[in-house]
């Protein structure tokens, strides 16, 4: 059988992979890739996760491939919360994708203790960020921003924030608070993220295998 490979802006390392064929109904199980035409360039999607996610990147070895996702966040003001959103991933245990190790739990804020957790809550961890002193800041080591590892092998994920530091009383520097799962190649802290307030994405990178 033929089948069309992947629209030349989605990166690929080799061809073919199997997430390379995009042709209706030629795809191995949970690889379920379509040519989503509507944009312009073309975009490959894949419908394998909780929801159609868009891919940004592919390889075979290491057999990984990218997608974007929403970081989570709590917002405040002086006389407390007023909004935020909460993301999740889920690959689901029987499909061919697993975070990647390389990825890392994110947290920007100030005075913020935000966790994640797996499927079950079988795994949980987390991290606090303060901002006691911004001169002291290096990297995303605590101050402003802290970074956990993950489990191998993790297909759930769900972050939380803990709600028993007061954020009425540093509102004005740092607004919000942020959670996410991030490919740590492609994310580097800085102090003016402490001022952001609106919605954005991270790269995510998940490993595939061809599964029984």
């Amino acid at each position: 059988m033929h089948c069309p490979i992947a629209p030349i802006n989605v990166a690929t390392s080799a061809s073919p992979s199997p997430s390379a064929y995009i042709k209706p109904g030629c795809f191995r199980e949970s690889f379920d890739l379509t040519c989503d035409d509507t944009h312009s360039p073309p975009r490959l999607v894949i419908d394998g996760l909780d929801a159609i996610q868009i891919i940004f990147n592919i390889s075979l070895q290491p057999a990984e491939l990218t997608i974007r996702r929403n970081a989570s966040r709590v917002c405040y003001n002086a006389t407390g919360y007023v909004g935020g959103r909460n993301t999740y991933i889920a690959a689901g245990p029987m499909r061919p994708f697993r975070f990647s190790t390389r990825n890392r739990f994110t947290v920007i804020g100030c005075a913020t203790f935000a966790y994640f957790e797996s499927g079950a809550s079988y795994y949980v961890s987390g991290c606090v960020s303060l901002c006691r002193n911004l001169s002291d800041f290096v990297s995303c080591t605590g101050v402003g921003c802290c970074q956990s590892s993950i489990s191998p092998g993790m297909w759930f994920y769900q972050t939380g924030f803990d709600d028993k530091f007061n954020k009425s009383t540093i509102a004005d520097s740092s607004p919000c608070s942020y959670a996410f799962l991030v490919d740590e190649s492609k994310f580097k802290f800085k102090v003016s993220d402490l001022k952001r307030t609106d919605d954005f994405m991270m790269p995510v990178a998940l490993n595939w295998t061809i599964r029984n």
